[in-house]
């Protein structure tokens, strides 16, 4: 028997599923005079650094799993961790099988990252993730390469977009609410000489 607390439950449900279908977007747009490019350019996909994941292994050509940084302790960045997998990148955490010291740290788990072996100066990154429940961070960021750079200050600036993780395993003031929310952060620190 349907009651008049159960219909209005039933109104409620019908009425915030109508609400999410009106306003869901299926892709990012602007108001009217906030769209960040120029008005004489157009938004054009960057297929090198585009990738919808269907094939059986990453793309190599595109994408690097190995050779930059090798991870924060106790986290070891290992190739192998980066798979493809039904249209998604996955990248998985683990145990290791027995710890592992490289440059005076001790690194008790594996994960990865993925960095795309091509850059640009600016656009509209986006990406869809599902962040893991360890105390790895799951992070979608950008930085900025600086070797190079001449008549300015040479500085590293690290936007991360997203990053949180889904366990806290220290007692740092800045860290104690990143299990329970999506940051974003800038980092810039000079690069040494």
């Amino acid at each position: 028997m349907i009651t008049k607390k159960n219909w209005k439950q039933i109104f409620l449900a019908i009425a915030l599923f109508g609400v999410s279908q009106t306003f869901a977007q299926k892709a990012p747009t602007f108001s009217e005079g906030e769209d960040p490019k120029p008005s004489h350019k157009k938004w054009k996909l960057v297929k090198n650094m585009s990738d919808e994941f269907n094939g059986k292994k990453i793309d190599s050509k595109k994408w690097a799993t190995s050779g930059g940084w090798i991870g924060r302790a106790p986290g070891l960045f290992v190739a192998d961790s980066v798979s493809v997998n039904n249209g998604n990148l996955e990248i998985t955490s683990d145990l290791l099988p027995q710890a592992i010291t490289k440059n005076g740290d001790e690194f008790t788990h594996s994960g990865g990252y993925v960095a795309s072996n091509f850059s640009k100066k600016f656009g509209y990154y986006e990406c869809s993730l599902k962040a893991n429940k360890t105390f790895m961070s799951s992070t979608f960021w950008l930085i900025n390469e600086s070797k190079n750079l001449e008549n300015c200050d040479k500085r590293t600036t690290e936007l991360d977009i997203q990053e949180c993780v889904g366990y806290i395993n220290n007692d740092k003031e800045f860290s104690q609410k990143f299990d329970q929310s999506m940051s974003s952060n800038t980092h810039s620190r000079n690069i040494p000489e």
